[in-house]
């Protein structure tokens, strides 16, 4: 019994919030790219360039990627609520901060 709730408390504190799972799940997918590559043997066998090299990178990269896909949806809407407001008449004075704001991640 007490081995299960220790088990349980393991299990609370890895998964405990929804950040925690959705990091959790970001690196699970990034695991099964390389297990569905090529690299599988690599992974399976632990080789330590795979854990040392591959994930990091691989890690960094799709982070990058959703950072970039964020910026152009909020880029996407942006443009979308600018002509929505032109065509309802509607005028909307830039903040300090859409000003200040890169232009695009492209």
């Amino acid at each position: 019994m007490k081995g299960m709730v220790a088990c349980d408390a393991t299990v609370q504190w890895l998964l405990g919030d929804e950040l925690k799972q959705d990091q959790f799940q970001f690196l699970y997918e990034t695991i099964n790219i390389i297990y569905e590559s090529a690299l599988r043997g690599r992974l399976l066998n632990m080789d330590q360039r795979i854990i040392d090299t591959v994930i990091p990178q691989l890690t960094a990269y799709r982070a990058i990627m959703a950072i970039r896909d964020i910026q152009l949806t909020k880029e996407k809407e942006a443009k979308a609520e600018k002509i929505k407001n032109e065509r309802l008449g509607i005028t909307k004075q830039p903040s300090t901060t859409e000003a200040d704001a890169p232009a695009s991640m492209t």
